[in-house]
């Protein structure tokens, strides 16, 4: 049998001979090939999705120059203040987002009375358009 070299780990300072690999106590041995653990920092989901984002884009543009042509509520309803600041969406925005012909110019007033109305309600004065489920 092959008799271990013996003597004092240079990273122990403790003065004893011990069995050595490498030059190093087996403890400091596996200590030094032991490679730093590095987390990757997991990448964040999108809150917007590009296409949406790009979407969304185009849609501000539009809303701009919507209001700037439809300066009056179309609404009007009871407590209206007559001069429209947001767009009221009739069909769903998803695929009706920069559909012009589902947008209504709307004041703050009209638009929460808007969406607190019933569905059937809102689709019989013209606020909504019923989407068909089949």
């Amino acid at each position: 049998m092959i008799k271990p070299k013996t003597g004092q780990c240079p990273s122990c300072n403790d003065g004893k001979d011990k069995p050595l690999i490498a030059g190093y106590c087996q403890y400091h041995y596996w200590q030094s090939k032991r490679k730093p653990i590095q987390l990757k920092r997991p990448k964040p989901i999108r809150k917007i999705s590009k296409k949406l984002s790009k979407e969304q884009r185009i849609y501000s543009g539009k809303r701009l120059i919507f209001l700037s042509e439809n300066r009056f509520c179309q609404a009007k309803i009871d407590g209206c203040t007559h001069l429209s600041t947001e767009v009221h969406h009739k069909g769903k925005r998803g695929k009706n987002l920069n559909n012009v012909d589902t947008w209504m110019a709307v004041c703050r007033s009209c638009h929460d009375k808007i969406e607190t109305m019933g569905i059937d309600d809102a689709v019989l004065k013209g606020f909504r358009i019923r989407i068909n489920s089949a």
